[in-house]
């Protein structure tokens, strides 16, 4: 493999796939230290994963002298790039065991043979038939539980592939405005960890949640119809795509999954249910793409927790209540952020107090309250949270109880809608 391009190119591509390499320290596989290069025609095509995503850019207009594949260290060629000159020209040159960078002088990066970079997954089709291995725990007759492992036969029934195509803005907007309420420290709750992406008579929907708070965003999304499965995207490697894909430009969403079947158990025939199964989400703009793998597993039924009729409604400022919560926080965080809102005709009072202090810390809020007076106490950081992602100029509070959830109803949004609901802490004292 031999081509040329500008420093500029190079550098633009690199810092688009970076974000698919695992941290620097946490190379355990020596090849994930690697991008790979692949020179065609006038393209040339530089991929990085960590074996969990995978990011693709493709570089234009670059001079290919000899066609191939090879891998180079990514933290080398990055150095030696960065320290060349704005307008250099350079020439990758494939060696036996490195690549020759060659711009006023020559310099050398570790390199491999191509066939060692991980391949990208194949998609399954249906009639195909695979094997897994899983842990089980089963009692044996003195009622003890035993760890197993158990070789599963399953057979692919069905391929679904979906597909959406949205400004990278609109998908940023959306993650922005949820990914705060995702849970990342749960481990008996893995499905926490991640934010549902749903389609439904061209309206986009992201939600993410734990166990104490939802979150959800909804934008219009004109032409894209719907879809017949979510899809589940573990947060911190949405967090990730959205700083690889390009903002100014429109990106497809393409997922597919397929309905497989459970047909042996450690070559024993077995019968089961079908069940969904995902494989690949890819995210590609232009120029970059991204692909991973979705989660398994379902959301719980989020829309009827907004069905219900509010007792008690509170329309306020946004900007008047942030200044409010994160006066309080201070105070709160030594009390398990416990805060009192109290809603009484034209205000809405933010309290927090600890064991140290005589009296609490108060901060009134003007606002707008229909129905009966009601206190009620929420924890001050997951109001903090939210509130820190809303943008329009007022919000309302939708309370019942105070012992219900309330809900959270950002006013006159043009870019979406969200909705946010917050536990009552009372039942946790």
């Amino acid at each position: 493999m031999r081509c040329t391009m500008t420093r500029e190119q190079l550098l633009s591509a690199l810092k688009s796939v970076k974000g698919a390499l695992p941290s620097r320290n946490r190379h355990a596989v020596e090849i994930l230290s690697h991008i790979l290069i692949e020179a065609r025609q006038e393209c040339v095509r530089i991929t990085a994963t960590d074996l969990l995503m995978r990011a693709t850019c493709e570089v234009g207009g670059v001079q290919v002298i000899e066609e191939g594949r090879c891998t180079v260290n990514f933290h080398q060629l990055e150095e030696i790039s960065r320290s060349l000159p704005k307008q250099a020209r350079l020439t990758l040159t494939q060696q036996e065991q490195s690549v020759e960078i060659a711009c006023n002088g020559t310099a050398y990066v570790e390199g491999t043979s191509a066939e060692a970079f991980p391949f990208p997954r194949t998609l399954p089709d249906p009639g195909d038939i695979y094997a897994e291995t899983h842990e089980e725990w089963e009692r044996d007759e003195q009622g003890t539980s035993q760890r197993t492992f158990v070789t599963c036969t399953y057979e692919v029934l069905q391929a679904h592939r979906q597909q959406l195509v949205l400004p990278c803005a609109t998908l940023g907007d959306l993650l922005a405005k949820v990914a705060f309420a995702a849970s990342g420290d749960d481990p008996f709750r893995p499905i926490q960890h991640n934010v549902c992406l749903s389609l439904k008579n061209d309206e986009v929907t992201l939600v993410a949640f734990d166990a104490f708070r939802l979150a959800v965003r909804t934008a219009s999304v004109p032409g894209s119809g719907s879809w017949e499965h979510d899809l589940l995207i573990p947060v911190d490697a949405a967090r990730k795509v959205i700083k690889l894909l390009p903002k100014g430009e429109a990106i497809t969403v393409s997922f597919v999954a397929t309905t497989d079947r459970l047909i042996g158990k450690n070559g024993q025939a077995y019968e089961a249910e079908p069940f969904l199964r995902p494989i690949d989400v890819t995210l590609a703009a232009e120029m970059v793409r991204v692909s991973l793998r979705p989660t398994q597993g379902a959301f719980p039924a989020y829309r009827r927790m907004f069905d219900g009729e509010w007792k008690t409604r509170v329309v306020c400022e946004t900007a008047e209540l942030l200044s409010a919560v994160q006066t309080v926080t201070a105070v709160a965080k030594e009390n398990s952020n416990l805060t009192i809102f109290r809603a009484r005709a034209g205000m809405l009072s933010v309290e927090a107090t600890n064991g140290r202090l005589l009296r609490p810390t108060v901060r009134d809020v003007s606002a707008e309250v229909t129905g009966a007076q009601i206190s009620i106490l929420l924890s001050c950081q997951y109001v903090l949270d939210l509130l820190q992602v809303t943008t329009t100029p007022s919000i309302a509070l939708e309370l019942v109880s105070p012992a219900k959830p309330v809900v959270f109803r950002p006013l006159s949004d043009e870019l979406g809608t969200s909705h946010y609901l917050v536990m009552s802490m009372a039942l946790q004292r």
